[in-house]
C-alpha cells in the first residue's frame, strides 16, 4: 500500500494482492464489481472482463475520488 504525490497530477494510491471478481443484481442489471485488499470498486463489465480472478495486481487510484487509473497483473505468482 504505497502513497506518491506529483504537484501536477494529486495524489495517486497503490494497493497490491489478489483481486475478487464478483457480479451483483439489481433492479437496473448486472452490475460487477472489482475487490483488492478491502475496498471494493464498481467497473464497466470491459474492465471486469479484463482482469482475473484471484491472480495478483497492483492496482493505482486517486484516493479522494477512488478512480482507478491503471492495473498491473503480476504474473502467476
Amino acid at each position: 500500500n504505497q502513497t506518491k504525490t506529483s504537484p501536477d497530477q494529486g495524489t495517486v494510491k497503490s494497493l497490491e494482492g489478489r483481486i475478487q471478481l464478483d457480479t451483483v443484481t439489481t433492479n437496473d442489471g448486472i452490475q460487477f464489481r472489482l475487490c483488492l485488499g478491502g475496498t471494493t470498486w464498481m467497473v464497466s463489465k470491459a474492465a471486469f472482463l479484463a482482469f482475473k480472478n484471484g491472480d495478483p495486481y497492483v492496482l493505482y487510484f486517486t484516493p479522494q475520488t477512488r478512480t482507478l487509473l491503471a492495473a498491473e497483473w503480476l504474473g502467476d505468482r
